[in-house]
């Protein structure tokens, strides 16, 4: 991070003073994990008397070079909305770049002047969506925020969940109040609340004030691990380009819990969900475009580069090592020359292809030139690559294509090089691995 050196050390002696006087709780997080609390940040959190989502309290304050101040609505135990303002700063502590943050408990008259203004905050809240589009890939933390910014927005809303649809089944994709059994959960379309309350056209919002207990209604377990039955539920569909993609639901324990004003938020929201859904697919897709070669379909040079920094970065703190592959397609020039260049793109995805099948999701592997692959191999022998790959290779070398009555040759010769061993920088592993590739190139001809 280019400002952790501008950031302020907190050791764990100063967090244990300032806890002692203080009455508020305090945690210190980083983006997947707890790592100091005070006593009442404790009882927030490890008796599960609130529902703490570690990831997102730690985005509200990632930049937070300086204390910043940001309203949150919580969840406790008992699915009753509470609301604190959130102080956190960007800190350094004990080698980790961390967020610290002190939670302070609105009192009723704060809260009753919050819902006064709750419509004019939810143009914020979708606001606050759409950019954190522009920020992130993250699709699930996308729709995490919807919900919690639709929580905030409906007075009586315990619990909140977002599905999508796939084939004939609802998949829950983002759920807050819900515990993690909710993961496994698949609902048939059919029997979705949705569904039912609209004779199966579901194009519309439903507000259901009285949900009727029948065969097909079940007490839900909260993430307390409580078993509660949802009374009221207020339901909207998501289009996208004219096709149901799926539904957001904000639930209630209580009956009547919703009315006209919670039902034209969830029309604001709504709208807003479906231009934040489409914005992210059509970024996702961009994102996707950017990082691919359009012809193998691997990364591309420059995302290897980006990814490249980070795993040196890595490896360097951790004091790890990686092996790195450089892959060259023997003979593609000649096959241009012969066969034209449709059959050379045809090489050149057929070994792109092998080289994608033998790699782990782990590892990483771009095409970084023209008839160049290149990759990085983590917790991996130089003599089992070694052995892996001259076997692709000569599998490829003997199914070789027949054009016309001539053998077309498919196969490639590579080198390897190790970090830290053989350098430090992506250009010297490129040398190094770029000549060894060479060597072996040459030893081939002869044989």
């Amino acid at each position: 991070m280019n400002n952790r050196s501008k950031l302020k050390i907190i050791s764990l002696e100063t967090l244990k003073v300032l806890s002692d006087f203080s009455p508020f709780p305090i945690l210190v997080i980083d983006y997947e994990k707890l790592l100091f609390s005070n006593i009442k940040g404790k009882e927030m959190i490890d008796q599960f008397n609130y529902d703490i989502s570690i990831p997102d309290f730690y985005h509200y304050f990632y930049k937070a070079t300086v204390p910043l101040k940001k309203e949150l609505m919580l969840l406790n135990r008992d699915l009753e909305r509470e609301w604190f303002d959130a102080i956190g700063e960007l800190i350094e502590f004990e080698g980790h770049t961390a967020v610290l943050i002190h939670l302070i408990a609105k009192t009723i008259k704060e809260v009753s002047e919050i819902d006064s203004l709750r419509l004019s905050r939810l143009r914020g809240l979708m606001l606050e969506i759409n950019q954190s589009i522009l920020q992130t890939g993250d699709t699930h933390r996308i729709f995490h925020l919807i919900l919690i910014n639709a929580l905030k927005a409906l007075e009586n809303a315990s619990l909140g969940s977002i599905f999508i649809k796939q084939d004939g089944y609802f998949e829950v994709e983002s759920y807050i109040g819900f515990d993690k059994e909710i993961e496994t959960f698949h609902l048939p379309v059919q029997d979705a609340f949705l569904y039912r309350s609209t004779d199966g056209r579901m194009d519309h919002i439903v507000n259901i004030p009285k949900i009727q207990m029948d065969e097909q209604f079940h007490p839900i377990k909260t993430f307390a691990g409580k078993e509660v039955f949802i009374k009221s539920e207020i339901s909207s569909p998501i289009y996208i380009n004219g096709e149901l993609y799926g539904m957001i639901n904000v639930d209630s324990l209580k009956f009547d819990a919703f009315d006209e004003t919670d039902y034209t938020s969830m029309e604001f929201i709504r709208n807003n969900v479906e231009i934040a859904i489409s914005n992210q697919l059509l970024f996702t897709e961009k994102s996707i475009l950017a990082m691919h070669d359009q012809l193998t379909t691997l990364y591309n040079r420059h995302y290897f580069n980006e990814q490249f920094d980070l795993i040196k970065e890595k490896a360097l703190r951790y004091n790890e090592s990686f092996n790195f592959i450089i892959f060259d397609v023997d003979g593609l020039k000649s096959v241009n020359d012969r066969f034209g260049h449709l059959v050379g793109d045809q090489i050149i995805r057929k070994i792109a292809q092998e080289l994608q099948r033998n790699t782990r999701k782990s590892d990483i592997i771009a095409r970084y030139g023209g008839d160049e692959f290149i990759g990085v191999y983590f917790a991996s022998k130089h003599v089992d690559l070694e052995e892996k790959f001259k076997a692709i290779d000569k599998a490829l070398n003997s199914d070789a294509w027949i054009i016309g009555g001539n053998e077309v040759p498919c196969a490639f010769s590579f080198g390897i090089a190790n970090f830290p061993l053989d350098g430090n920088s992506l250009d010297e592993m490129i040398n190094v691995a770029d000549a060894r590739m060479y060597e072996n190139k040459k030893k081939k001809l002869v044989e």
